[in-house]
């Protein structure tokens, strides 16, 4: 199913290994006894993955000038509120008033963008970092499905995508430019015509562009959660 129309089965292919200038999906196609040896897609190599922690850094600030642009913790965020694991400006009392596949927790959370706390006692700035992880194929961290059926997730019936391991789907790999021209990956009925192109009305199907997210800040009413959210929060005191 995931080969344009007419273009053939998808399958391996490789080359004989006594007739290396022989293409070849099965021993068959060689004949006199020879073996066709599959080529290993890239994704399939032990080079396509490193399991290894990422290492980033990030520097928080809390001066004057911060304190002033950040809306109050007691006001759009109680530090002693409980949100919802990948919606961090979104408060709970239980996993049923989260989206699908989230669960509510009770650690301090802040809201995107951070808040300052000059009531309850810390006169403190707080952060909670937002991650997020593309791979090489269009796929980034989060959750896109919208179903949960005695916990299992699954996708609506209108969904265009199909999150199988969960993850959300950009359209294309994870060059920035080509997330805005279009991208690799092209519409399974066309070699030619690819997925994000204006032409197909399918830009709305990059579901990791951030801030192309309508009400990014604000996912009430959005399956669509392509991070992952640190449950808890950064606290730094004016002057740290």
């Amino acid at each position: 199913g995931d080969c344009p129309p007419a273009a053939g089965l998808c399958k391996p292919t490789g080359v004989c290994q006594n007739q290396p200038q022989k293409n070849c999906s099965a021993d068959a196609e060689c004949g006199n006894g020879d073996r066709c040896i599959v080529r290993t897609m890239f994704g399939n190599s032990r080079d396509a993955c490193e399991a290894n922690y990422f290492d980033f850094q990030h520097v928080y600030v809390c001066n004057d000038s911060v304190k002033a642009a950040l809306p109050r913790c007691s006001v759009t965020s109680a530090l002693t509120a409980r949100h919802c694991s990948r919606d961090a400006a979104r408060t709970c009392t239980s996993d049923s008033g989260c989206a699908a596949g989230d669960t509510c927790i009770a650690e301090i959370v802040a809201p995107p963008g951070g808040c300052f706390d000059d009531v309850n006692g810390t006169n403190s700035c707080y952060f909670t970092p937002r991650l997020q992880v593309m791979d090489n194929w269009g796929w980034c961290t989060g959750e896109c499905r919208a179903v949960s059926a005695s916990g299992v997730l699954s996708d609506m019936s209108t969904s265009k995508i199909r999150h199988t391991y969960g993850g959300c789907f950009a359209g294309a790999n994870g060059d920035p430019e080509q997330l805005t021209d279009g991208g690799d990956i092209k519409v399974n009925s066309s070699l030619t015509n690819p997925l994000l192109s204006p032409g197909n009305n399918q830009v709305s199907l990059n579901e990791c562009a951030i801030n192309g997210l309508p009400n990014k800040d604000n996912l009430a009413a959005s399956s669509t959660r392509p991070w992952v959210v640190y449950p808890g929060a950064v606290q730094i005191r004016p002057g740290n």
